[in-house]
């Protein structure tokens, strides 16, 4: 195949199978440290082979992102299910099913979305003074209990953002002694 003569251009060796079978090489070594987790947000043959793994032993798990969470709750959902229970998982939620909470967290999350973009168009309707037009309807609230992604990130997830590093460290943080400071960001508004 194409992609078999372009990789012998850069690779020595040749690629034999589906990739690294990690219950082979590594067996139950204990604690996973898997760096750039946000690559296993969606359901593919490697999530399902780190997930094989994972299942198989009686794992720590530290998963690594600098961004956990791209297109919404789910992408968090599906990394979460690396080492958490569907049911068994220990944290006090409504409904307790890992997949039905993070269904009513899409929901509310669309919900307030909606809603902010609705408070934007009658904000607009009001000053545009159209009163002779109906106001923009507004969105109903979903029906699902009020879930928040919070509780289920608190007691499993360590975040730290610039803003905790600022607010925990102020102006003193450093890295191997000396002094570390974020770059503030410079925006430009786009027409």
């Amino acid at each position: 195949a194409q992609w078999d003569e372009e990789a012998e251009e850069y690779l020595d060796e040749p690629i034999e199978g589906p990739g690294l079978v990690l219950e082979e090489v590594y067996g139950n070594r204990g604690p996973v440290l898997v760096d750039e987790a946000h690559n296993f947000r969606n359901l593919n043959r490697r999530y399902r082979a780190l997930s094989e793994y994972l299942d198989g032993g009686d794992h720590k798990v530290v998963l690594v992102s600098a961004t956990p969470q791209n297109l919404g709750p789910r992408d968090i959902y599906r990394q979460l299910r690396l080492f958490l229970d569907e049911v068994d998982h220990g944290l006090n939620l409504e409904p307790l099913a890992l997949e039905g909470y993070f269904v009513a967290v899409q929901t509310w999350h669309q919900y307030r979305i909606e809603f902010e973009n609705w408070q934007t168009a009658y904000q607009l309707w009001q000053v545009k003074g159209k009163k002779n037009e109906d106001p923009p309807a507004r969105p109903s609230e979903p029906k699902c209990p009020k879930a928040d992604i919070e509780r289920v990130l608190t007691p499993v997830f360590i975040r730290r953002r610039r803003r905790d590093i600022t607010e925990l460290y102020g102006g003193k943080a450093e890295v191997n002694g000396k002094p570390v400071q974020f770059p503030t960001p410079k925006l430009k508004n786009i027409t």
